[in-house]
């Protein structure tokens, strides 16, 4: 009677990667965080005390912790007073979405700013583009002046163009030429 003896997996030399899959998620989860920045790194959307927000919904929170919403490229915007918790709550999202695998990304209208001026705005743009959350906290109490509305306004319509069912095949119109200093 013959016996057969094969190695084990993962052995030297053997080419296969026996790692488990959760290290992997782990280490993409950690990689989505760390790019996020978030100033509240432990948010969740679990630790939301609704008892001190009484006009936050358990039921709608809840529903957006889904990230339905990440999937067809709706937007969330969070209204309040200053010192409510929409920073926090902002983070808790974010740090839902990367556990749902969506990239996470902060701008702030400084980054925009330089890379206009040192020639990386299309580029920046492009990348903000692709990503599945993009988290808007840099309002402040301060008003935007016309340069930020309009760099904000060029990022917004490249996300639509690129999130919109035929997926932009439309030509860009003369109006958002202008702005980028072309003519015709």
């Amino acid at each position: 009677m013959a016996r057969w003896w094969l190695p084990p997996l993962g052995g030297p030399g053997s080419g296969v990667d026996v790692r488990p899959r959760a290290v992997r998620t782990d280490r993409r989860l950690t990689n989505r965080l760390a790019t996020a920045k978030l100033c509240f790194a432990n948010a969740s959307n679990e630790d939301i005390d609704f008892g001190s927000h009484p006009g936050l919904d358990r039921r709608n929170v809840l529903s957006l912790a889904q990230g339905a919403w990440l999937k067809a490229n709706e937007n969330l915007i969070l209204t309040g007073q200053t010192g409510t918790g929409k920073r926090w709550i902002a983070c808790a999202f974010a740090q839902q979405a990367a556990r749902l695998n969506d990239s996470v990304q902060p701008t702030l209208f400084e980054d925009l700013a330089l890379a206009r001026l040192d020639g990386r705005f299309p580029r920046l743009v492009d990348k903000l583009a692709r990503v599945h959350l993009l988290v808007l906290d840099d309002w402040r109490t301060h008003t935007l002046n016309d340069r930020q509305r309009l760099d904000l306004l060029e990022l917004f319509e490249e996300r639509y163009r690129r999130n919109r069912p035929d997926h932009g095949s439309a030509s860009r119109g003369p109006a958002r030429n202008d702005r980028r200093g072309h003519s015709g």
